[in-house]
């Protein structure tokens, strides 16, 4: 897993990660914490579909949330959390997203998916809220961890959310 000054060295040398808000307040010893961008909630206009090669998928509507005097008031059910800070993942490594403790500590359940080797963009995660809470603009949700690996896998990401 990297630590610290190695996470600082990669974003340097790089941009592994741009778009953050305060680099001294982010990197932790060993994670960077993500900052809200904007918190979408599902829809029910369109059934999702899920395939084995992605031809035919159809992923779930969204509709934003609106800021209210620069903070988010969300009542319980679950939404799409997408963080500030883009991404351009180095091919040697990969990143986990993981709940920071004060969501655990309010009963928030956070999924992520896996940051593979060569993605670029923004990330997204998912939230369950069991009760209504606020968010601030730009509150920290989410710790990155990453690991490197090896070496560079044969094919890096090229699904269709690279941005």
């Amino acid at each position: 897993m990297l630590i610290d000054k190695e996470i600082r060295r990669w974003i340097a040398q790089d941009k592994m990660i741009q778009n953050y808000i305060d680099l001294d307040i982010q990197l932790q010893p060993n994670g960077f914490d993500l900052t809200i961008k904007d918190i979408m909630m599902f829809t029910d206009e369109r059934e999702p579909y899920i395939d084995f090669a992605n031809k035919n998928r159809r992923i779930s509507s969204t509709i934003p949330i609106l800021l209210a005097g620069g903070e988010y008031h969300l009542e319980q059910g679950i939404y799409l959390f997408r963080a500030n800070e883009i991404f351009k993942t180095p091919d040697k490594i990969v990143g986990w997203g993981m709940s920071r403790s004060t969501l655990s500590r309010c009963g928030i359940v956070l999924n992520s998916a896996v940051l593979d080797a060569g993605y670029s963009g923004h990330l997204v995660f998912v939230m369950y809220i069991p009760r209504a809470i606020t968010f601030s603009k730009n509150a920290r949700f989410v710790q990155m961890i990453f690991f490197r690996l090896k070496e560079a896998p044969n094919q890096l990401y090229g699904g269709i959310y690279k941005e």
